[in-house]
């Protein structure tokens, strides 16, 4: 009798390294839809301590906001479940489980609508 295996987990901060620069542009634009554009923690959360060490090293870039509003218009652009997809992946930061619930997917499902919208904001050159 054969034993039901587990698939493997997908790694969704791996990058295709043909997606290398709209992954950075797409950090840019998930940063400053957090902090409002500032880069940083804003209003009552600018005194909290980071939660993880990178978040200090991350928070510290400055947010090129220029960029990060062409990107915006781009995902705009993008039919609704990948626009979604990409904000649950850069913006919204919650679990694998938690952004396929909110598409109503699996999650190879959510890491394909993520995959073909850096795809799709390529060949539109955003």
């Amino acid at each position: 009798m054969l034993m039901k295996t587990r698939p493997e987990p997908i790694d969704f901060f791996l990058v295709d390294p043909k997606h290398q620069e709209i992954d950075k542009r797409l950090i840019n634009w998930g940063r400053s839809q957090y902090s409002g554009g500032g880069g940083s923690h804003t209003g009552m959360w600018r005194w909290v301590k980071p939660s993880q060490p990178w978040d200090a090293v991350i928070t510290a870039v400055p947010v090129d906001r220029h960029d990060a509003m062409l990107v915006s218009k781009g995902i705009a652009a993008l039919p609704s479940p990948h626009a979604l997809a990409l904000s649950w992946c850069y913006a919204r930061k919650t679990s694998p489980s938690q952004g396929a619930k909110l598409l109503r997917t699996n999650i190879e499902g959510l890491f394909r609508l993520v995959v073909d919208g850096r795809i799709m904001l390529i060949n539109r050159k955003v």
